[in-house]
């Protein structure tokens, strides 16, 4: 496994290439390529980070829309601009827009669906929101969960409460739309 920085690895692309084809191949300017390696770079370093990860490293990230994709090819994606011609472009702009977790854009897709956290006595931490909190809930669990067995015991029970608040939310819906 390779172990350099990502920084480090930018570095050696470019003294082993030129800052203009590094710049090229992640499609960000040799300016800013310049201010990125002398640490005066003022804008957003992690965009830049998976950039190179993904183009140089090849780390990849797993995109509910195409499966494996690298890094650099994911944000590509998150830019490019609506198309209601292409379907995949069509799924790709809502995954990126309604909370893809390697998405660097805010959400965007306005019908989300709202739910209220029921206190179920199986959720290790019942959380009272408006929109339900994945990071925060997979965070209690793996925090609570002692082994192995008991987190994917916990995660299943977790999905069972999930359901159940998704079946009892469409219910309203269709009694509201009656």
């Amino acid at each position: 496994m390779n172990t350099k920085n990502w920084l480090e690895e930018l570095g050696a692309r470019c003294q082993h290439t030129s800052q203009k084809k590094v710049a090229d191949k992640l499609h960000v300017s040799a300016a800013l390529i310049n201010q990125v390696l002398k640490g005066k770079y003022p804008g957003d370093l992690n965009r830049i980070q998976q950039l190179v990860e993904g183009a140089f490293m090849q780390y990849s990230v797993n995109c509910p829309v195409l499966g494996e994709i690298t890094k650099h090819k994911c944000l590509f994606h998150q830019d490019r601009p609506f198309a209601a011609t292409n379907p995949q472009r069509v799924m790709l702009h809502k995954a990126c827009r309604s909370g893809c977790s390697h998405s660097l854009l805010e959400q965007t897709i306005s019908n989300q669906i709202k739910v209220k956290v029921i206190d179920d006595k199986q959720s290790p931490k019942p959380i009272n929101a408006e929109f339900y909190g994945v990071k925060q809930v997979l965070s209690a669990i793996q925090n609570s969960a002692t082994s192995r067995t008991q987190l994917i015991e916990m995660l299943i029970q977790e999905m069972h409460s999930l359901a159940k608040q998704y079946n009892k939310l469409v219910q309203e819906q269709e009694s509201t739309h009656a």
